[in-house]
C-alpha cells in the first residue's frame, strides 16, 4: 500500500510563495490608496494598509496550509482504506 503522507513543510512553502506577490499587490496598492485593505470591517489606506497584509500573509499562509495538510492526508488516508477493502493496488 502506498502509505506515503503530504509533507507540511511542503505544502507551507508552496503556499508562502504562492501568496508572496498577492500581499505585495495588496499593500501597494493600499498604499497607493487605490485600494483599500478591509481590517476589522473598516478599509485602510496608506502605511496601515501596507502594513496589515504584510503581518497578517504568515498567519494565512499556516491556516491554509494545516487546512491543505489535513485535506490531503485524510483524503489519501481514505483512499487507502477504500483501495484495502476493495483489495486493490493504489495508481501510481
Amino acid at each position: 500500500m502506498d502509505d506515503k503522507h503530504f509533507s507540511f513543510k511542503k505544502i507551507f512553502w508552496a503556499i508562502i510563495f504562492f501568496m508572496i506577490p498577492f500581499t505585495l499587490l495588496a499593500s501597494f496598492l493600499a498604499l497607493f490608496n487605490i485600494v483599500g485593505v478591509d481590517f476589522n470591517g473598516t478599509l485602510r489606506y496608506g502605511i496601515v494598509g501596507f502594513i496589515i497584509p504584510i503581518l497578517f500573509f504568515p498567519f494565512m499562509g499556516i491556516m491554509f496550509s494545516g487546512l491543505c495538510w489535513i485535506i490531503l492526508n485524510l483524503g489519501n488516508i481514505l483512499h487507502n482504506g477504500f483501495l484495502k477493502l476493495i483489495n486493490r493496488k493504489p495508481v501510481r
